[in-house]
């Protein structure tokens, strides 16, 4: 099947191509019926035997070029087409009728073309909000049925995916079939892929250093000798023929799928004469549809890439800077980002500066997550497995576990991240207005979506309503939505985004997405204040501690090492362990890299020591000034501290808290507090970024707001354990007995397990708890990134300044 529209879209030449195996004689009938059921048009040949060609058998010459001409071509032209996009799928019906035989197509109509260094779509320009997808199940293997694709499908639609690439080869024969109906950009891939080649003679088994010692001869000599041994099997002409083959099954199989717009030459493989020759061979024999290969980046030493039937720039784990530095002058090619924000653990910190780079730059068209699913078959336990839990080596430990979803497909927090990053509609507050734009391509919002709006004064909804809005594609219109006056009061408005209407993957009243804006954000939560009223304290001071008393509370301070030991109320316990600084966390999958850093400056062992203690004792309070240090075990000073401890009447006391850190030492994973807290503390209040985890770039999938949690509630458990559930931007955190804030928004974390606990284990499921429910209030946690494989963590979302205040204060029960 060919087809071409013309260039106003309003009209498309239609040739159908029929192949016989062998003549049958007879009448032969076509039919097209446009998407909503009507024939378009029918067309019927009475005797075949006069009508086609003879039957040619492939040419000897070069089998993989001359192909045999078809038997039969019959010719539509259609006015006016409905076409298909990925929002709005509208699909044809061809029926073929040969005697009792009867084949039925689904076909679509579109364009996609490359003007001017832009992607366009149906002459828009369009991004890829894309993934990278394998056939996987956690039971069946890489055998999947259609249910567990539609599954897949499904969760990428209720998350706003609207493109996949078929790593690392052609799934399921029928899959782009699903495609064609629900509406998805795919990416075709071949299925040629050869890490291995590229470590052929490398003399180093660390390739990481590539990326630390760029300047180093030896390492860029290893780097070229890298890159000429990946392009192995794409130059030696022995393999020129199986490469061939692939990319010809991949796009015979696939070449009347709609949904399938690029065809991708494979993975990884290097670059060199076999690829460029089957990138000839697609051009000629689809030149509707465009071609991509990542590898064609790579310049070897002795030969020049032949780049001319290949249609984007495209990268892997390329940084949001790599983007800005080949979108500032004009391209004659799309830049897109193939793999991207590698999805391993707790991750894809990155999203939402991936996409203000993508809609700031025309150039660039998108990028497909690194990856969907994590791949872990069941151990005998039940439980999942990686890479060694069966034995086997080499392996890559829990690299395979780097998708969206779980195995059996359960939405990681890096999908809800996604998926508001990926929002069809966006709205900022510009000179006093909610102004709102249609990110979508095809569709005003009137057709698809209700906007939702509530107002929430100091932590409480106190009106709403909601909106259907007329806005066409890439068009911005205002929200008619009065704003209450700025009354001193902390202020935000809460627009969500819902389905208009039932679809076959979505219901009606889902949720598309959502924004929060904060009108007024000079104005700060009302915090419970502490007040300080007179009252008598004993003091007792020894060389080793400080005891502070009165009627109700008894305070412990131990002077070697500047912190609290005890806190009473009534001759019961408050803090079950020492109340101590904390900058360690359970490292991430995308802290692998910066984890020995950490490690090597001590951070993981670290511990307080305390120089010089003063104690002043008033009538309204008792202040304690430290001169202190966080330090490890064998290595130098991490952290200077300047402390004042500040104990009010009725259970309330302050910390101070001036730190210097020196600039030669790796940013800190966190700095904060670290209570021990009773296993009855209850549920925790908290106004802040819930309720899923939230960090300082991993937040777009939370709300502002008051939630409540428990240990158990607020753990994540990633199947390699790791740091989890911490919450951004909190004002206060409340139990029963127990009240947290500080002068700035914190972060605060909850959890049964300790950090200790987290970074020895290997498995989620053999973890142990502590005795304890352990709180966390950090000044600072540094961000989540996804340098698992891709850019190192921002310099914004680290904690890596080398002087810092914080105050936090707390109010016992």
């Amino acid at each position: 099947m060919k087809y071409e529209l013309s260039p106003s879209l309003d009209k498309v030449t239609l040739d159908i191509e029929v192949f016989y195996n062998e003549l049958t004689g007879g009448e032969l009938i076509f039919e097209l019926c446009s998407p909503d059921g009507q024939r378009e048009c029918q067309f019927i040949l009475t005797d075949i035997n006069e009508s086609v060609s003879s039957i040619v058998s492939l040419s000897t010459k070069d089998d993989y070029f001359d192909t045999k001409e078809p038997d039969v071509v019959a010719n539509f032209q259609i006015n006016n087409p409905i076409l298909w996009n990925a929002e709005n799928p509208q699909l044809y019906t061809l029926i073929l009728r040969d005697g009792d035989e009867v084949i039925v197509q689904k076909i679509g109509f579109r364009k996609a073309e490359v003007k001017d260094g832009v992607f366009y779509f149906n002459n828009q320009p369009i991004k890829f909000k894309g993934v990278n997808r394998h056939d996987s199940d956690p039971k069946t293997g890489y055998a999947i049925s259609y249910a567990q694709a539609l599954k897949d499908l499904q969760l990428m639609k209720q998350h706003n995916i609207n493109a996949i690439r078929t790593a690392h080869y052609p799934n399921a024969p029928w899959f782009t079939e699903l495609c064609d109906r629900y509406g998805f950009y795919v990416i075709a891939e071949g299925d040629v892929e050869s890490h291995g080649a590229s470590m052929l003679a490398v003399k180093t088994p660390e390739l990481s250093i590539f990326l630390n010692h760029e300047n180093d001869l030896e390492t860029a000599r290893i780097r070229q000798e890298t890159i000429d041994n990946f392009s192995y099997f794409a130059r030696d002409p022995a393999f020129k023929k199986a490469i061939l083959d692939r990319q010809q099954a991949n796009v015979e199989r696939d070449k009347n799928r709609t949904s399938v717009i690029i065809w991708s030459l494979g993975n990884e493989s290097g670059y060199g004469e076999n690829f460029e020759s089957a990138a000839t061979w697609i051009k000629q024999h689809d030149p509707s549809r465009l071609v991509h290969y990542e590898s064609s980046i790579y310049q070897h030493s002795e030969y020049q890439n032949d780049l001319s039937n290949l249609d984007f720039y495209s990268e892997m784990y390329g940084s949001t800077e790599d983007i800005d530095c080949y979108c500032e002058t004009l391209k004659a090619k799309p830049f897109i980002l193939c793999e991207y924000s590698h999805a391993m653990g707790n991750s894809n910190g990155d999203m939402e500066d991936y996409w203000q780079t993508f809609h700031r730059h025309p150039q660039s068209c998108g990028g497909f997550i690194w990856e969907w699913c994590d791949h872990a078959p069941y151990r005998e336990n039940g439980q999942f497995g990686y890479g060694g839990d069966f034995g086997e080596t080499p392996h890559d430990g829990n690299f395979c576990m780097d998708g969206l979803v779980s195995p059996d497909r359960i939405p990681h927090s890096n999908l809800k991240e996604v998926k508001n990053v990926n929002r069809p509609v966006r709205a900022r507050f510009d000179d006093g207005k909610i102004v709102l734009h249609n990110y979508l391509d095809f569709t005003n919002l009137a057709d698809v979506l209700t906007v939702n709006y509530e107002f929430v004064q100091n932590g409480i909804t106190t009106s709403g309503g909601f909106l259907e809005v007329d806005c066409e594609p890439h068009q911005s219109v205002i929200l008619p939505v009065a704003l209450p006056e700025n009354n001193g009061s902390h202020w935000l408005l809460n627009l969500s985004y819902t389905q208009n209407w039932d679809t076959e993957l979505l219901e009606m009243e889902h949720e598309l997405g959502f924004d929060q804006i904060n009108l007024y954000p000079q104005n700060s939560l009302k915090k419970q204040p502490l007040v300080a009223t007179q009252t008598t304290f004993l003091v007792n001071e020894t060389a080793l501690t400080v005891e502070i008393r009165n009627e109700d509370y008894r305070y412990l301070f131990d002077k070697q090492k500047g912190i609290f030991s005890q806190i009473e109320k009534a001759g019961e316990s408050l803090i079950e362990q020492p109340l101590d600084f904390q900058i360690w966390r359970a490292p991430t999958d995308n802290d692998r890299l910066i984890r020995a850093a950490w490690q090597n400056a001590g951070y993981d062992n670290a511990y307080t020591r305390a120089y010089e203690t003063v104690v002043n004792v008033s009538e309204q309070a008792v202040e304690i000034r430290v001169t202190s240090a966080i330090v490890s075990i064998s290595r130098g000073r991490i952290l200077t501290l300047d402390l004042v401890y500040t104990i009010l009447a009725d259970g309330q006391f302050s910390v101070k808290i001036n730190a210097q850190r020196p600039a030669y030492l790796p940013f800190l994973p966190r700095f904060g507090l670290r209570f021990a807290l009773s296993k009855n503390i209850g549920v925790a209040e908290y106004f802040g970024y819930g309720e899923l985890e939230s960090y300082i770039d991993k937040h777009h999938l939370a709300k502002l707001g008051v939630y409540r949690t428990t240990a158990e509630q607020n753990h994540t458990d990633y199947v390699k354990p790791q740091e989890n559930g911490s919450h951004l931007g909190c004002e206060y955190v409340k139990f029963d007995r127990l009240y947290a804030t500080a002068d700035q928004p914190f972060s605060f974390n909850l959890s049964p397990y300790t950090a200790e606990e987290l970074t020895a284990k290997t498995h989620c499921y053999d973890l142990v708890k502590s005795p304890y429910t352990i709180f966390n209030v950090d000044h600072k946690m540094s961000g989540i990134g996804s340098n698992s494989c891709g850019p190192n963590l921002k310099d914004e979302y680290r904690l890596n300044e080398t002087e810092f205040e914080v105050e936090f204060q707390f109010i016992l029960g």
